[in-house]
């Protein structure tokens, strides 16, 4: 079996912490927990990202970045506006429906997070 590659492990580790994150609730998450559920070493999930916080805020940019992406293509198509509206709406309702976890993540733990800084 080929050794996985440092991209491959990067999301290797930013999807067990959507599992985890998602189960646990962020606050309640150890790094731990997410190298156990990545089946990686614990040093491993520092070799990658400095803190838990990191994984969360690199987790949302992926997602936000996808997300402004559907929209400048949606907004670059010759639509009326309501269809423009309802493109972008069918983007998000598709991400709920393709990774609920994740976005259980974006939308509660990412709104938790900064919450809590005030």
């Amino acid at each position: 079996m080929a050794k996985a590659t440092a991209v491959d492990r990067r999301r290797q580790i930013l999807d067990a912490a959507v599992r985890v994150f998602a189960h646990q609730g962020f606050h309640a998450t150890r790094v731990s927990d997410i190298a156990d559920e990545a089946g990686v070493a614990y040093g491993l999930v520092y070799h990658y990202f400095k803190s838990k916080d990191q994984v969360l805020n690199e987790l949302f940019t992926e997602r936000w970045d996808l997300l402004l992406g559907a929209i400048e293509e949606v907004d670059a198509r010759e639509l009326e506006p309501r269809e423009k509206l309802d493109a972008v709406a069918k983007f998000i309702i598709d991400s709920y429906r393709h990774d609920p976890d994740l976005m259980k993540v974006i939308i509660v733990e990412v709104t938790r997070a900064a919450n809590s800084f005030g």
